[in-house]
């Protein structure tokens, strides 16, 4: 089963392939996602604490679910 399916709308992105850099470091090649940056989306305007929380409540989830499973996020 692929991580994406075991997580699916959990904010995983598809991984394409495992590889290794000219000094041994592995390479992650993931979907393109063509949806902007997060600081371009705020456009440099300070988010309500309320959607702060909200993320960074979303992007715990999902590392947890990661690490649950013993896969690890080093980005």
């Amino acid at each position: 089963m692929c991580i994406r399916d075991r997580f699916s709308g959990q904010g995983i992105v598809e991984l394409y392939d495992v590889m290794s850099d000219s000094r041994d470091r592995p390479v992650l090649v993931m979907r393109y996602m063509d949806r902007g940056t997060l600081e371009g989306k705020i456009g440099g305007v300070q988010l309500p604490i309320a959607e702060i929380f909200r993320i960074a409540h979303s992007l715990a989830k999902t590392l947890d679910a990661l690490h649950a499973v013993s896969y690890t996020h080093l980005d």
